[in-house]
């Protein structure tokens, strides 16, 4: 049986980006445990800035935009509906989550699986509020900040 959270319209390709080479590998983490089961289908992807000083968002954009292009097929991506989350940041107005980043933050919500336990985080709860969204849009590169409910479409 097909897990549920599979069933969703899902991004081919979902882009996070993160702050440091240590924020990049929880991450990953984070997405090597997830993806069987709390994410939807996707090809993911995790960068970080490089080392010295901080690119800021727009920087980290184009990162990802040079990553994309140089890793996947044109044809690939011309087809595709890509994803890029912005999720570098420190989280200094928030220090409860400066060690794991607002993206994946806990939140005190249930799992939309039946007899699940896991605590399901933001970027969990991002991916579900925009799955009505990507099921309207054609190919293309969204970009969206790691908080909820922004997203910048190209």
């Amino acid at each position: 049986m097909e897990d549920e959270t599979n069933q969703l319209p899902k991004w081919d390709i979902v882009v996070l980006t993160a702050g440091d080479e240590a924020q990049a590998a929880f991450y990953q983490r984070q997405i090597d445990l997830k993806q069987d089961k709390h994410l939807p289908a996707a090809k993911y992807v995790v960068l970080s800035d490089p080392p010295g000083t901080k690119i800021g968002n727009g920087g980290c954009t184009l990162l990802a935009l040079q990553y994309l292009s140089e890793h996947f097929e044109r044809s690939e991506l011309e087809t595709a509906r890509v994803l890029i989350i912005m999720a570098g940041g420190l989280s200094k107005r928030l220090p409860h989550v400066s060690a794991v980043g607002k993206l994946f933050t806990s939140l005190p919500i249930s799992s939309p699986l039946k007899d699940d336990t896991h605590i399901v985080q933001m970027l969990e709860l991002k991916l579900a509020m925009y799955a009505k969204l990507v099921a309207l849009l054609a190919q293309g590169v969204r970009v969206t900040h790691r908080v909820p409910f922004a997203v910048i479409i190209f």
